[in-house]
């Protein structure tokens, strides 16, 4: 059980053994992070006004659901997550609290090899799906 223990303490002491700690770093980077999502949704939502138009943001905005099972809203939906990524890592080179890795693992860095292998089951899954509507 100490065992246990000991790794839970140093998953919550990790931020500290970096060399520019500071405890209010974390909190800056959460403002500056959504501040700076705040204007990557402003600019996809002037780009997505520019292509297919006002209508369909209002339909959006309204709660119109038929919009969202478009492809044009399926891709305005993904991109509204994904840009909190880049929100999040020019953040962290503004604020300059720790490496960027460190928020997506404790262990030091991203396990690429770790990602591809779970990318594959659903990349399977889907490819499966598709030659079997055919």
């Amino acid at each position: 059980m100490i065992e246990n223990d000991e790794k839970i303490s140093e998953y919550i002491d990790f931020p500290r053994t970096f060399e520019k700690y500071g405890w209010y770093k974390p909190i800056l980077v959460l403002i500056v992070s959504l501040i700076i999502f705040l204007i990557f949704q402003v600019l996809l939502v002037l780009f997505f006004n520019a292509i297919y138009g006002w209508n369909f943001i209002m339909q959006i905005a309204n709660g119109g659901y038929e919009v969202l099972n478009t492809e044009a809203g399926q891709i305005f939906t993904d991109l509204g997550v994904i840009v909190s990524i880049p929100a999040l890592y020019l953040a962290t080179k503004i604020v300059k609290d720790r490496p960027f890795s460190s928020y997506a693992s404790s262990r030091g860095g991203w396990n690429f090899k770790l990602y591809f292998k779970a990318l594959l089951i659903p990349c399977f899954i889907n490819s499966f799906y598709i030659v079997r509507d055919y």
